[in-house]
This record gives structure tokens, C-alpha cells and sequence, in this order.
């Protein structure tokens, strides 16, 4: 599994925190950029909607993601098997990008007022034509 958490939080300049280091990452320190196979994490925005983190599946074959939202509000994507762990703060300002022959599944397992409150904490979205 590949962590990509103890964040301490992060603004529209910086992250900060460190991410455990796996076989391919090559330092403990976060990589605004780290690439693991075809998939990327990394900085993107929304005009006027600020900055946010993407985990971006890349657009080599079809990819198998699977989104768990925890009943604390972090959440687990895993793209082709491979687990990427974000905590509650970073879940709520995550966007995942996939293309169309991705097959996406989404299992949000926080209660009805957490589902209110932030309805859509997780934004998936394909690339432009």
C-alpha cells in the first residue's frame, strides 16, 4: 500500500507534512508530482474554485478505481490494485481524473449527516475532449 498521508495541511502555496516512503518513492518527503506507474498525484486548480490535490489515473489502458470514503471521512483510492491513503482534510479537496475506459466505483461509508454536510468530498472527473 502506498500512503500518501500525515499531511499537516496545505494552502494554496505549499504542502507540507512527509509520506511514507515506499519502494518507488525516493525520499520521504512528499512530491508535489509523484508518479507511481501511469498514475500521478499532484497540484491542480478550478478557476476561482482554488487549488486542490489530483490523483490522476492516466489514460494508459482501461484502470480499475475504486473510491472508499471511511465512516471518519478519510478515504482509500485504489487504482488497479494499488492503495493511495488521504485523510479527512485531504479528501475533501481531492479530485480523481480518469478517462472513459476507466471503471470507477465509489463506496461512501459515512453517516447520513456526514453525507449532508459534504455531500461530494471526492470530485471524479474525465479528461477533455
Amino acid at each position: 500500500m502506498t500512503a500518501i498521508n500525515g499531511f499537516s495541511g496545505w494552502n494554496s502555496t505549499s504542502l507540507s507534512g512527509d509520506a511514507m516512503p515506499s519502494a518507488r518513492s525516493p525520499s520521504s518527503t512528499f512530491d508535489p508530482m509523484l508518479r507511481l506507474d501511469d498514475t500521478v498525484i499532484s497540484w491542480g486548480c478550478e478557476y476561482g474554485k482554488g487549488i486542490f490535490l489530483v490523483l490522476d489515473t492516466g489514460r494508459e489502458g482501461p484502470d480499475d478505481v475504486k473510491i472508499t470514503i471511511h465512516d471518519d471521512g478519510s478515504s482509500t483510492v485504489s487504482v488497479n490494485g494499488v492503495k493511495y491513503e488521504f485523510s479527512r482534510e485531504e479528501t475533501q479537496n481531492l479530485r480523481v481524473r480518469v478517462d472513459d475506459n476507466d471503471s470507477v466505483q465509489i463506496d461512501d461509508q459515512r453517516t447520513g449527516i456526514e453525507k449532508v454536510l459534504i455531500p461530494n468530498p471526492i470530485q471524479v472527473f474525465t479528461y477533455p475532449e
